[in-house]
């Protein structure tokens, strides 16, 4: 399992991104920084396309947390 802390994309693409994520079935949940992502290892493929999907950026701080 990995989390992940992404910042939110711009309001024109957010619901589609919020759908995707839960249309996958990875749990995501509204925080103040942000959205927390939590996948479990068969879903990190999945992931992936939806970051390149909404032009996403990775940046790893510290593990198992990342921001994007």
């Amino acid at each position: 399992m990995a989390t992940y802390l992404v910042h939110p994309p711009d309001p024109s693409i957010r619901m589609a991104f919020m759908d995707a994520v839960q249309n996958a079935g990875i749990y995501i949940d509204r925080t103040p920084e942000g959205f927390e992502i939590t996948t479990k290892d068969s879903q990190e493929e999945t992931w992936s396309r939806i970051k390149e999907q909404f032009d996403l950026n990775v940046g790893r701080d510290e593990p198992p947390i990342m921001i994007i």
